[in-house]
């Protein structure tokens, strides 16, 4: 004759194996902070167009109407072909809260 309890601890086993699993495949742990997604001007990739009122080449950074610089890394446009007043379309983004410029376009 078998016992009853077989069977039930069997059960209970199964179902501490499944709750084990699925705790281990949480990636944040119980209790833990959950991280926030960035948003707003620290998201990368943002796009911006406007007019140049102000170029500095020896910091490598234009300002435009919004009154916003933005640092243009060698490589990704030649300042000393653009102008005050050039309308210009930037892709972006923000490194310790400086903008720098991964794209640049002149806009005719």
């Amino acid at each position: 004759m078998r016992s009853p309890g077989l069977p039930h601890a069997v059960l209970l086993l199964l179902v501490l194996a499944g709750s084990t699993v699925a705790l281990a495949q949480t990636s944040i742990p119980p209790l833990a902070v959950r991280p926030v997604a960035p948003s707003g001007p620290t998201v990368e990739g943002q796009e911006v167009e406007g007019l140049i009122r102000r170029i500095d080449p020896a910091a490598r950074t234009i300002t435009l109407d919004d009154g916003e610089e933005y640092f243009v890394p060698a490589g990704i446009g030649d300042l000393a072909a653009l102008g005050e007043g050039a309308r210009v379309k930037l892709r972006f983004g923000v490194d310790g809260g400086r903008n720098f410029a991964t794209a640049l376009q002149v806009r005719r």
